[in-house]
């Protein structure tokens, strides 16, 4: 008998191997180890993929899955770009047509959109205005702001100046009342 293990010297292989694990408290059974998982465990790998040698395919694979993300990035952005400047010219050609109705409707209305005619209703050479709505309504315009600056001229005048002439004294003329003070 063995002094160490107390097992008897002459043994077989497979009788020493069941009395080794019976006996021995530091035995592991390989099937529960931590280390060799269970086929149908998540950290089971097998052989062939544990021993996987080819790793400038696998850096390739993933070189080409990150181009093609890359690219895919850039085709988005770029169709983005695109649809924004479809967009803008769409929005510019509306506003095109927007403005040749305008003039269209000025044209048709009002002189001021028609060729070599004045903007206004008033003939710059005779210096009178035009005989018509449009004339007449630049006329009564003009004539309220001819009364606005003479009230102004008069409110000035009043407020700044004596009644007599300061140089000579003489008594002072004011600037003439508008028409419809009389």
């Amino acid at each position: 008998m063995n002094p160490i293990s107390g097992l008897p010297i002459y043994q077989t292989p497979p009788q020493r191997a069941r009395s080794n694990r019976s006996q021995d408290p530091f035995f592991r059974d390989q099937a529960k180890s931590v280390l060799v998982p269970e086929p149908q465990s998540t950290m089971f790998i097998s052989e062939k993929e544990r021993f996987d040698t080819d790793f400038a395919a696998e850096e390739r694979r993933r070189r080409e899955l990150e181009n093609q993300r890359k690219m895919d990035a850039y085709n988005k952005r770029r169709e983005n770009a695109i649809n924004r400047e479809v967009n803008r010219w769409e929005q510019i050609g509306q506003e095109q047509v927007e403005s040749i109705e305008k003039l269209e409707a000025k044209r048709s209305k009002w002189k001021n959109g028609q060729k070599n005619n004045p903007s206004e209703a008033f003939n710059p050479i005779t210096l009178d205005y035009d005989p018509t709505d449009q004339g007449e309504y630049l006329r009564r315009k003009d004539d309220i702001a001819k009364e606005r600056a003479m009230m102004r001229l008069y409110n000035i005048d009043a407020k700044r100046n004596s009644a007599f002439n300061i140089i000579n004294g003489a008594p002072r003329q004011g600037p003439p009342l508008p028409s419809y003070y009389y």
